[in-house]
């Protein structure tokens, strides 16, 4: 399907580059994209890059790569990789020899009748993305909240020009309707990593705090009464 260049995800370009300016200058990402997709196959949504956008959906390519099963839940992201065996490779391969776009990584929320993703990529040579997305999860998260309230009037425009997507570009996020199970499977988990003791690094040797004095606020931990030397040994136990 053709995409008009006076449809209104094309023409809001511009303005969402604006939007994205601090964070581009800050990390080396270089694209984004905002989408809501419904249930009923129709989605709207906005990006920097409308050369991209358009040659997407000219080629109805999937909305989003495939998602490996067992990261599915309500509220997840992930990295896909450049190499798969799905036919979602083709539009890989253009985001990457046609558009120089690379190392893409979406952060996925699950709501009533509809999803949402939020796409961050940057150049196909810059590889030290990753480790910036790895240590700036915070920073990712926090940019979904500023963009969604930079970009209301943006997003308010767009939702009258929703698209209805061909059935080839159904995104596949099978399970997202129901990640029960592989939830009770982490929440399984985290009680089995169950912790007696904490450690943390003193000045000048390691001291033990028990499960209850970990959760103390900070401002009130008798630990951290001068942090100019580190913590305090008042309350530290070696044992539960």
């Amino acid at each position: 399907m053709r995409l008009s260049d006076k449809h209104h995800s094309v023409t809001s370009c511009t303005d969402v580059n604006e939007i994205c300016k601090d964070l581009f200058d800050y990390s080396g990402i270089n694209t984004f994209l905002y989408a809501r997709v419904y249930d009923d196959h129709t989605t709207y949504g906005v990006t920097n890059r409308s050369d991209w956008h358009m040659h997407h959906f000219q080629q109805e390519y999937m909305a989003a790569p495939p998602v490996p099963p067992h990261i599915i839940a309500n509220k997840f992201f992930f990295i896909p990789p450049p190499i798969t065996v799905t036919p979602f490779q083709q539009a890989i391969d253009d985001f990457i020899n046609i558009f120089d776009m690379g190392f893409p990584m979406i952060f996925v929320e699950r709501y009533v009748g509809y999803f949402e993703l939020f796409f961050f990529a940057t150049s196909s040579k810059n590889h030290s993305i990753l480790n910036f997305y790895l240590n700036n999860i915070d920073v990712l998260e926090k940019f979904k909240f500023y963009f969604k309230d930079k970009a209301e009037r943006l997003l308010k425009e767009s939702k009258k020009h929703k698209i209805i997507m061909p059935q080839s570009m159904w995104p596949t996020f099978g399970g997202l309707e129901d990640p029960t199970a592989r939830a009770e499977e982490k929440l399984e988990l985290t009680r089995r990593l169950q912790v007696r003791r904490f450690m943390l690094k003193g000045e000048h040797d390691d001291v033990y705090l028990t499960k209850k004095r970990s959760q103390m606020p900070k401002e009130s931990h008798p630990l951290w009464d001068d942090e100019r030397h580190g913590p305090s040994l008042t309350y530290i136990t070696t044992h539960s």
